[in-house]
């Protein structure tokens, strides 16, 4: 079975986030930097998986991204 580049990093982003503490928030500059993706493919992807409700995001200084 073949994935698209976009499904790969996706699961990426989930892995990442299931591997970190319940209580730590990541950043998409820190998940961009860990697995050498351009930040605005990994927006695109976070934007997707919080619609879809996998994922939680907020917003601003202290905000961050976790698993859903």
């Amino acid at each position: 079975m073949r994935l698209t580049k976009h499904t790969d990093y996706a699961f990426r982003v989930l892995i990442y986030l299931a591997s970190m503490p319940a209580d730590r928030l990541s950043t998409v500059q820190e998940i961009a930097g860990k697995f050498d993706i351009s930040r605005s493919h990994i927006m695109k992807i976070v934007h997707k998986l919080a619609g879809a409700g996998l994922i939680q995001s907020s917003r601003g200084q202290h905000g961050g991204l976790r698993l859903g």
